[in-house]
Formats: C-alpha cells, sequence, structure tokens
C-alpha cells in the first residue's frame, strides 16, 4: 500500500514545486504594481482593449523601468498615459526621469509631445513641462526671456492670462536689470502693473527701466492703499461700514429730494400759501376796482 502511494506523493511534489514559483511571481508586489500602473494608463490614454501581445510588451517595459528608476516612474506612467511609455521606447529613460519630476499635467504634456517638449525639458528642467501643460507653446518662451534664475519663479506665481504681456516685456527688455525689475514690479502689482505700462513704447523701442519704473510709480499708490487695508482691518471694516451708511441714507432721502423739488417747483409748498392768497386778493379788487370804472363810464 505504501509502494502504491509513493509515486502519487512524488507526483503531487512535483507539481506543487513547478506551481509555486508561477504563484509567487502572480502575488509579488512588482506584478501588482505593473499590472495597476498598465490599467491606469490605458484609461488616461482611452485604450480600453490591449492585444496580449501589446500587454506582455508593456508589462516588460514598466517593470524594466521601475527595476531602474523606482516605484516614482510607475505613478508617471499612471499619469503619462501610454504614449508616455511609448516615448520612453522612441527617445530613452531620460523622459521617465523628467516625467518623475512634473506634476500629473506636464506628464501628460510631455508624453503627448515629447518630440517637442524633450528638449525644453533638457534644456530648462521639468518645471517646463507643467508651465507648457498650463500655457502652451509659452513654457520655452518664459525661460527663454527671463533665464534660469527669473523663470522658475515667473512660472510658479504669475497668472496664466498675464504670461503673453509678461513674455512679450521681458523679450524686449534691454537688460537683465531690466527683466529683473519687471518681474519685481509684476509681483507687486500684478495684472495693473501691466496695464500701466506704455506697450507703444515697449513695441517701438523695447522695455526700458524708465519704462518700467513709470508704470510702477503709477501702480505704487493702488499698492499703498492696498496694503493699508490689508494691515488695518478694523479701519477698512469701519470705512466700510460709513461709506455704506452713507449710501444707504442718501437713497433713503433721494426720494424725500424729488418731491420736494416738485412741491417747490409747482408752487406747493406750504410757505406758498400765503403768497397764492395775497395774489389771488390783489387780483380781485384788480378786478373789482376795473369793474367799477367802466360801470362809471357807462353812467356817464
Amino acid at each position: 500500500m505504501n509502494t502504491g502511494a509513493r509515486p502519487i506523493r512524488c507526483l503531487f511534489a512535483i507539481l506543487l514545486a513547478a506551481l509555486l514559483p508561477a504563484s509567487l511571481a502572480a502575488a509579488s508586489p512588482l506584478t501588482v504594481l505593473v499590472r495597476e500602473t498598465i490599467e491606469r494608463a490605458c484609461q488616461v490614454s482611452g485604450r480600453e482593449a490591449v492585444e496580449r501581445g501589446a500587454r506582455e510588451s508593456m508589462e516588460h517595459a514598466v517593470a524594466g523601468a521601475v527595476r531602474r528608476q523606482g516605484p516614482a516612474a510607475a505613478r508617471a506612467i499612471q499619469q503619462g498615459g501610454v504614449e508616455l511609455l511609448e516615448a520612453t521606447a522612441k527617445h530613452g529613460d531620460d523622459v521617465l526621469k523628467l516625467a518623475k519630476q512634473a506634476g500629473p499635467a506636464g506628464q501628460r504634456a510631455l508624453a503627448l509631445e515629447a518630440d517637442r517638449l524633450l528638449p525644453l525639458a533638457r534644456e530648462y528642467g521639468p518645471r517646463v513641462l507643467d508651465l507648457e501643460a498650463r500655457a502652451p507653446g509659452l513654457g520655452g518662451r518664459v525661460f527663454s526671456s527671463f533665464g534660469k534664475e527669473l523663470a522658475p519663479a515667473v512660472a510658479r506665481e504669475a497668472a496664466t492670462e498675464d504670461l503673453p504681456r509678461l513674455v512679450l516685456a521681458a523679450g524686449r527688455a534691454d537688460s537683465p536689470a531690466t527683466r529683473a525689475m519687471l518681474w519685481q514690479g509684476y509681483r507687486q502689482g500684478g495684472g495693473e502693473f501691466l496695464k500701466r505700462i506704455d506697450w507703444k513704447v515697449v513695441m517701438a523701442i523695447g522695455a526700458s527701466a524708465a519704462v518700467i519704473n513709470a508704470a510702477h510709480r503709477a501702480t505704487a499708490p493702488l499698492d499703498a492703499a492696498g496694503d493699508v487695508m490689508r494691515e488695518n482691518p478694523e479701519l477698512t471694516a469701519d470705512t466700510v461700514a460709513r461709506v455704506g451708511g452713507w449710501a444707504s441714507f442718501s437713497w433713503g432721502i433721494l426720494p424725500l429730494a424729488v418731491v420736494g423739488c416738485l412741491l417747490w417747483r409747482f408752487g406747493m409748498m406750504p410757505w406758498h400759501r400765503p403768497r397764492a392768497r395775497k395774489r389771488r386778493t390783489d387780483r380781485r379788487r384788480k378786478s373789482e376796482a376795473n369793474n367799477s370804472r367802466s360801470a362809471s363810464h357807462a353812467v356817464a
């Protein structure tokens, strides 16, 4: 009996030894991460169905990227989509190295326009990717106009709608010092500062320190008023309350003033009554006198 059971036990052991590594591999953290990464990347790219051969190739590529560059590479692929994998296969690991340091929007932008954005990211760093995602076509111009020292702050702080004018003024600045003045003026005055720049002069002869200073002086009083309001909230609230009170009072007496003007115009005010009675009395007496004289002439 023992002799017959021994071959069965041996066969079971062989099967177990063959299946165990495969089951462990299927349940390994790397395998789970790779599969999850591919699922999310396909969702971002809108690819619901992927052929088996292509999926196996993607799994191999993702696993290799994670081994070389760590889990951050998988997160970049999840945000960038399948196109980021394709760009990595075309341009090399620089794509993932830069994408890992960018935000989700920058990762997706790099995935979709790797041929154009990869040279910019290599030259200026991953922040240009986020700026390109926010303002397509302006990321490289911001960095080339303001330089590597100022451009990161411009990319981080400037409002998207103000970037075209900032780039234009910086590109026509006559010196790096003028570009620095331009940025400082914008940080203090924002879009209002840009509105007060004499753009006719900028387009004609460029941006100079005199142009920037003139716009800054025009904006400074508004900034000072804003600073006072921010630093003295109680005073601001009291002023607003006073102005609101006067406004309410004005709107309250306006109808009375209109009625009073109409009454005065048509002689219906109280002090007009004695004068009206006097005029009526005078007219009656004058009429009686005229009648008397007419009667006297008739008798004569």
